[in-house]
């Protein structure tokens, strides 16, 4: 077990200006879209109108505590395996820094209800996870009461240089 984080008020800031990168699952090898909190909405929903809202998860680097790449990956097909088995909508997906000097695989997840994003964001001992909707771009602390919400702006990346398995497969 790892000792509950309180989250410095300099990690606060980078989970609010994270950047959400993903490849949708109807888009081409070469792209992949990234969503960050904006003070104006704009760019497409790509999940469409039957989805309100999506969540991303990391059960990786519990309270931040940086782990082996072995340790995370064993942590994320343990969320994996517990998403398979609800049956609930998922993509893989990162979480990085503006700066790309921190970069955790995560999991987007979709109709899903929250509180269950909560237990297993608690079960995996994260600070925080992430609620986007059609309008917003929210940080939910789970170590405290901060809530960061804003807007969201969407930006398109192509390039035949993506790796093959960039976001893996898992």
């Amino acid at each position: 077990m790892f000792e509950q984080s309180q989250i410095s008020d300099q990690t606060w800031q980078a989970y609010c200006q994270t950047i959400i990168q993903f490849h949708p699952q109807k888009a081409s090898v070469e792209q992949r879209f990234n969503l960050r909190a904006s003070e104006i909405s704009g760019g497409d929903w790509v999940w469409g109108d039957s989805v309100s809202e999506v969540f991303v998860l990391s059960p990786g680097n519990p309270y931040s505590e940086l782990l082996s790449d072995m340790e995370n990956i064993q942590r994320e097909a343990e969320l994996v395996k517990l998403v398979k088995a609800t049956g609930i909508n998922f993509e893989n997906c990162l979480g990085m820094s503006p700066d790309e000097e921190w970069i955790e695989r995560s999991l987007l997840l979709w109709n899903v209800d929250e509180k269950l994003v909560r237990d297993w964001g608690n079960k995996f001992e994260q600070n925080a996870y992430f609620r986007l909707t059609p309008q917003t771009f929210e940080v939910i602390s789970l170590v405290d009461s901060r809530h960061h919400n804003s807007g969201w702006q969407s930006q398109t990346i192509e390039s035949d240089e993506f790796e093959e398995d960039y976001l893996g497969k898992w």
